[in-house]
């Protein structure tokens, strides 16, 4: 079975902004600066990011070594309805 294949896409400015202030407050520490980058909004003190699908749905991420795994799905989800590969791996690094 093919899998299909993640592309990066520059997402908009004012959604990715949004998405950094709505998190901000549930961050341990919230004075050092998230990222935004693509499709991501990244908290590298955490590292943790979250990842604006082509679905319009949001992903996190955690960092596992060299890698980024997918830590959960949003509520009501299932991986079997999601067009994203769930693991983001095969040495990219994001």
């Amino acid at each position: 079975m093919r899998r299909p294949e993640i592309h990066l896409y520059p997402d908009d400015p004012e959604v990715l902004q949004q998405a950094a202030a709505a998190i901000n407050p549930l961050r341990l520490d919230s004075a050092a600066p998230v990222t935004t980058a693509d499709n991501r909004v990244k908290d590298p003190t955490a590292d943790i990011e979250i990842r604006h699908g082509h679905d319009g749905w949001w992903y996190p991420f955690a960092a596992t070594g060299h890698d980024w795994q997918l830590i959960a799905l949003p509520a009501g989800r299932q991986p079997s309805c999601s067009p994203l590969v769930l693991v983001y791996g095969s040495g990219s690094s994001a």
